[in-house]
């Protein structure tokens, strides 16, 4: 739209007088701002979910960033992380982003990201489930659902949910390690 706009303007300043223009350049303007608006209107339940997921990210990302050292990744793990430090105003922001949109796979993912390291697995599985059953697909959320099968003990939709990603057996490796024996959790 905002290119179809640009397009109109330039071609208003190229014709100074309108002989050149069809008689309909002049309702463009006028067309263009109600589909903006329109647009907008439709889309601001999303727009608002995403900016609500933004700043719950950046509020994560301080309480996280702020002890996690990669270099000693397991020192103290992230994990750890989220189950020492109080995250719960980290979550109204995912939990209001899905009030608006219950679809938004980030906050799904984020949620269930964090239930995971503390240990709420069914509710993990429960935000992952959403995200899958609402179609995404993409590669983390295939990473983080099969993250909550294993933990909920369905390994065969594990595989079948990651099937074809060449690093994930090699994750789950790393999750069985870092998740469950090191931290001593034989859920």
């Amino acid at each position: 739209a905002l290119g179809y706009a640009s397009w109109v303007k330039r071609s208003t300043q190229d014709a100074p007088d309108n002989r050149l223009l069809p008689k309909s350049i002049p309702y463009l303007k006028e067309g263009l701002m109600a589909f903006l608006i329109f647009g907008t209107l439709l889309f601001t339940r999303q727009l608002a979910s995403t900016w609500l997921v933004n700043l719950g990210t950046l509020s994560q990302s301080r309480i996280e960033l702020s002890r996690y050292n990669p270099d000693a990744f397991d020192k103290p793990t992230l994990d750890v992380i989220r189950r020492q430090n109080d995250l719960s105003a980290v979550q109204e922001y995912y939990r209001a982003a899905l009030r608006l949109d219950g679809d938004n796979v980030t906050a799904l993912q984020r949620l269930s990201s964090i239930a995971l390291s503390q240990g709420e697995y069914e509710r993990a599985l429960t935000w992952m489930q959403s995200a899958w059953e609402a179609g995404n697909r993409d590669e983390i959320t295939r990473l983080l659902y099969g993250d909550t099968l294993v933990a909920a003990g369905d390994i065969q939709t594990a595989a079948e949910v990651l099937r074809g990603l060449s690093w994930a057996e090699g994750r789950l490796l790393f999750q069985g390690w870092y998740r469950y024996w090191s931290q001593g959790d034989e859920h």
